[in-house]
């Protein structure tokens, strides 16, 4: 198609001048023919061109006749190559998009088939999706409506459990509140739940991270490994000031329930009671140095006599009295082997 219309020019071109126009090569030749047989009698040496003249003659009517046939048998449709060259051009730009050869663009084109027919078929499956859906949220409802239920009745028991404990921790009066809010249906629930706290009789509880002390804060943490030693897979506890504004007997309710929760943990406690100094396993010092006006800082591990003549001078201050040094051992002793509950 490409070169159809300049085959059938060229072909057309030839006939006519050999054959079909006026003064064409073969009456040019047909003519000189004629001529020259009229002279063969004047001079038989003429018989040689004039046998050759009409070979040629023949030889190229021949050829005419095969170009007009050539002719007449090419088909130009104009508007079919464009069709054609348009199809080439949009092979050639899927080559460049999708695959180099035709059998992967047809394999791709299978593949987007198949997608396709998925497409039409969409509405049924959107139909079957939906009603999956559908049952697994009713699932889901269903037994978010029981975990809800089972932390009702766990809400009740820690709150009970932890004012209990907090009795104990000098803070008789505390209430502690677990309080649920509504979440859209997930995984964890529906609710997520918040402690709410009140150290004191006559205020309402608010939540705990916004009301309770440093002290407090440490002491319900105390409180909650007490009662739920087991509520998270935390290896190392560090409580800072849980014995703040306490002394007596709840500062020993603070030493044995940190020595409950070491149990099953690491406890780092920082403290200035010998009630509580006294139920750690290892005992450090902080001491402070001065020197060519550098501050420097560091802890020193205890040895047990150490550590009676560092309780005594907790319980005693300063001066150290044979009574306090006695009183420190002793207190030593008795902790090492307390008898929890």
């Amino acid at each position: 198609l490409q070169y159809a219309e300049r085959l059938y020019a060229g072909c057309q071109q030839g006939y006519e001048r050999l054959y079909a126009d006026e003064g064409a090569v073969c009456e040019q030749l047909g003519a000189l023919s004629h001529v020259l047989e009229g002279l063969v009698d004047v001079e038989p040496q003429l018989q040689g061109p004039v046998e050759a003249v009409k070979d040629a003659l023949f030889g190229l009517e021949d050829a005419a006749g095969q170009l007009r046939h050539l002719a007449d048998g090419v088909v130009f449709d104009e508007q079919r190559q464009t069709e054609v060259e348009e199809r080439l051009a949009q092979l050639s730009t899927l080559q460049r998009k999708y695959h180099g050869e035709i059998a992967g663009i047809l394999a791709y084109a299978d593949e987007i088939e198949q997608e396709l027919e998925q497409l039409r078929d969409s509405a049924a499956t959107m139909e079957q999706l939906e009603g999956k859906i559908s049952r697994s949220l009713e699932q889901l409802m269903a037994l978010g409506a029981a975990l809800s239920e089972q932390r009702q009745q766990a809400a009740k028991a820690l709150k009970q459990a932890m004012e209990s404990e907090l009795e104990g921790l000098a803070m008789a009066k505390a209430c502690f509140e677990v309080e649920f809010q509504s979440v859209e249906p997930a995984v964890l629930g529906l609710e997520k739940a918040e402690f709410y706290f009140s150290a004191n009789p006559g205020q309402a509880p608010r939540p705990l991270a916004s009301t309770a002390s440093g002290g407090e804060l440490s002491r319900i943490m105390l409180a909650l490994r007490k009662v739920a030693p087991q509520a998270d897979s935390l290896a190392t506890m560090i409580f800072d000031e849980v014995d703040a504004g306490i002394g007596g007997v709840a500062a020993s309710a603070v030493g044995e329930r940190l020595c409950a929760v070491a149990s099953g943990h690491q406890v780092l406690c920082i403290t200035h009671l010998p009630q509580v100094a006294a139920y750690a396993d290892v005992q450090y010092r902080v001491e402070k140095n001065v020197q060519n006006d550098q501050t420097s800082t560091r802890l020193v591990v205890l040895d047990d006599e150490e550590r009676v003549q560092e309780l005594a001078r907790m319980l005693g201050g300063a001066q150290l009295s044979s009574q306090t040094v006695s009183h420190a051992r002793e207190l030593l002793q008795r902790c090492r082997r307390p008898s929890l509950f």
